[in-house]
């Protein structure tokens, strides 16, 4: 969404405790437009918030995985702090990410995945 990447860039953060929105932003950051916006959209906030939260936990609890790209010569490393997956050349990974790229594509085709 828009809207929260705008308010993220200007510094403020987003959180939901037991199913409340939080806003946490410096005092003479949001105006009343602002506000109003904030509390218009709070529902689909609130679902924002509590998606991307999830994702981080599924990423975190996942963790630091290194396997061969799509790409013909790359690496695919995925980030427990983001979740995101990034595509390195494999000359220049660590032979030992390499070697987890290997072996977790033999394990793949052994499962027949």
């Amino acid at each position: 969404m828009l809207l929260i990447r705008r308010f993220e860039n200007s510094g403020v953060v987003f959180g939901v405790q037991d199913g409340k929105l939080s806003v946490d932003a410096p005092s003479d950051l949001l105006t009343d437009e602002d506000i109003a916006t904030l509390t218009a959209s709070k529902a689909d906030i609130v679902e924002l918030v509590k998606r991307r939260e999830r994702r981080l936990q599924e990423a975190s609890e996942r963790g630091f995985i290194a396997t061969y790209s799509k790409v013909s010569g790359y690496v695919a490393l995925h980030d427990p702090l983001t979740g995101e997956w990034h595509d390195f050349p494999a000359s220049s990974c660590l032979s030992s990410v390499v070697e987890e790229a290997k072996a977790r594509t033999r394990r793949r085709k052994e499962r027949g995945a």
